[in-house]
């Protein structure tokens, strides 16, 4: 939402205005981001563009946290503090002023960024943008928990129970698509049951959660200084996660880091990108064929998300990588093998040879 908020005053980055004299605001990129036409001179990975990044995602936190929840700035007790309304109320105008530091280092206090203004043709619509991010994160959970656990197994256990935790779990956005989601694949079977397949849980401190509390007996008061936040269901699930705890927690990723490939290969066709590949397919010291090596220029799509798995991702979304093939063959094809969780290694080959180790090229490593 920062990234689309900064590439939008692009023109505004760049040049001096009445107000500041400036060389330039620099911002990062962050991943799944495309750059834009220009964006060379404003990106960076620089101090300084992260921490503009940062800042403005900070300013940005009231917005999302309450997106949902009908807030009526105009009225007597919006239940915010003094900074988050008026963060809402410059967003409700059109802008955000946010503290940036230029190119030489020189703070610049209140700078303003437009987030809609007509004369300029900004529109940023920020609850569309936000909704589509959130859906995609609560969309890939799904996916990667259909992928680790069977509906029998949930069934089996009498259901699951998911716990919302962290600031960003209070958003209402949030609980909404994960009960979308939950309805969705709870009708993946035909069976009725007697429980629910899936409970979710209010992230603490809200006043849900402060309901289900009292509801269990549990002393509560929304608000109360010392009771818990959502940054408590974080913590306590990190410390009854810890190791050496009656709380098995086994990490998917150090298993893919030892023993297999990490992303899904593929094309590109009709935006789309096409998965040739699943992820954990490439092994190591064994070669796949991938397809003709026809071509001096073979663009080689990849991603670590699993909603790639059933071709229904956005090719924009995807990363690439280039194989480049000296002496095109239509005999002979592009075989790859796994070298690291991270990386894979291509040769060019005929069907026949490559059993006997027989090349048409060098081995060519390539990090992801």
């Amino acid at each position: 939402m920062a990234f689309e908020i900064f590439k939008a005053n692009y023109n505004r980055l760049l040049k001096r205005n009445d107000k500041f004299d400036f060389k330039g605001i620099e911002f990062s990129m962050p991943a799944g981001c495309e750059p834009f036409l220009g964006a060379e001179t404003l990106i960076s990975n620089s101090q300084k563009a992260k921490r503009n990044t940062k800042q403005l995602m900070e300013k940005l936190r009231p917005y999302w946290e309450t997106l949902g929840r009908n807030i009526r700035l105009d009225s007597v007790d919006t239940g915010l503090d003094e900074e988050s309304e008026r963060i809402l109320r410059q967003i409700e105008k059109g802008y955000i002023k946010v503290d940036l530091f230029d190119n030489e280092g020189n703070l610049l206090k209140d700078f303003t960024l437009d987030i809609n203004n007509e004369n300029l043709g900004i529109y940023i619509n920020l609850a569309e943008f936000l909704e589509n991010r959130i859906e995609q994160g609560v969309r890939q959970f799904f996916i990667s928990l259909k992928n680790c656990f069977s509906m029998q197994k949930i069934v089996s256990s009498h259901g699951m129970e998911i716990f919302l935790a962290g600031n960003s779990g209070k958003c209402p956005v949030v609980q909404k698509l994960f009960e979308k989601y939950t309805e969705m694949y709870s009708h993946t079977t035909d069976e009725i049951y007697s429980f629910n397949l899936f409970r979710i849980y209010p992230s603490l401190g809200t006043a849900e959660a402060v309901a289900i509390q009292l509801k269990n007996g549990i002393k509560a008061v929304p608000g109360e200084l010392s009771g818990p936040t959502g940054k408590t269901g974080v913590a306590y699930g990190l410390i009854k996660g810890r190791i050496g705890s009656r709380v098995k927690v086994v990490s998917e990723h150090i298993a893919e880091e030892e023993s297999s490939f990490g992303y899904y290969l593929g094309h590109a066709e009709d935006d789309m990108f096409i998965c040739d590949i699943q992820k954990g397919t490439l092994k190591e010291h064994e070669w796949l064929q991938y397809m003709e090596a026809d071509s001096s220029r073979i663009e080689l799509y990849y991603t670590c998300l699993p909603e790639a798995a059933d071709n229904k991702m956005p090719v924009k979304n995807t990363n690439k990588k280039i194989i480049r093939i000296k002496n095109p063959d239509d005999a002979a094809y592009v075989y790859i093998r796994m070298s690291s969780h991270s990386s894979i290694e291509y040769v060019i080959a005929r069907s026949d040879e490559i059993i006997n180790e027989e090349y048409l090229s060098d081995i060519v490593k390539i990090d992801f």
